[in-house]
């Protein structure tokens, strides 16, 4: 569904992400795993449109000439307005012809987030929970969320990573989720995409992870990103 090739992008000296190759295909939720600076964010960026690529290329078999046509994409930096939460879906569903608002209800209700109460009174995991239930609500090709789960609680992050699997059509869709808070994820993701500094290090299947060292995800992680350093 999505072909990257080659993919480069640099910040003056620094390097964002260098030579990345991947094919992700629709029915599976794919993990950005890494550590902070690692490159993952730079990825997302750059298959949403938001920054330009210095080299290789991005081909996607759906239709996307607008930026987020067929894309719905959870920052990691609070996009939401000022004002109440009917005026964001308000916004949101003019900018979205695509949202389900009884999805969008029902994941609200779960979250105990009123529509008339006002964002800047939302808790940080409740203003999370907002971003991630409108992001969710799109009926599109293609889910990209950014740390979702940073900075919220572990009840919160359960509660999403339930509603991912239960609100997307993941059959359909290619599911991308940034982050380095990997308790929990098992149950989420098929596959993991290790990103350290600036490479994909190591693409593997969560199933083979498990098979293979008998230990956790977040384990895993740990330990390779540990051994990677020493390199």
């Amino acid at each position: 569904m999505i072909n990257v090739q080659d993919l480069t992008k640099k910040y003056g000296k620094e390097k964002g992400i260098t030579d990345f190759n991947f094919h992700f295909e629709k029915g599976n939720v794919y993990g950005l795993i890494g550590p902070n600076g690692a490159g993952k964010t730079t990825l997302i960026k750059l298959l949403v449109n938001f920054i330009n690529k210095d080299k290789g290329s991005i081909s996607k078999n759906f239709e996307d000439n607008t930026r987020l046509n067929n894309i719905s994409y959870m920052p990691d930096f609070d996009m939401l307005v000022s004002g109440s939460v009917k005026k964001n879906i308000e916004f949101f569903n003019l900018t979205y012809k695509d949202l389900d608002l009884e999805v969008l209800d029902n994941i609200l209700e779960k979250f105990e987030i009123e529509k008339d109460g006002k964002v800047k009174n939302l808790s940080t995991g409740k203003s999370k929970a907002f971003r991630f239930a409108l992001c969710v609500s799109r009926k599109v090709k293609v889910y990209i969320l950014d740390e979702p789960f940073s900075g919220i609680d572990v009840i919160t992050r359960t509660d999403i990573v339930e509603n991912i699997i239960s609100v997307i059509d993941i059959e359909e869709s290619v599911v991308i989720v940034s982050s380095h808070e990997l308790h929990d994820m098992d149950q989420l993701l098929d596959y993991v995409l290790l990103i350290d500094k600036s490479h994909l290090l190591i693409t593997k299947s969560v199933e083979e992870i498990k098979e293979e060292k008998n230990e956790s995800l977040y384990t895993w992680f740990i330990e390779t990103v540990k051994s990677n350093k020493k390199k």
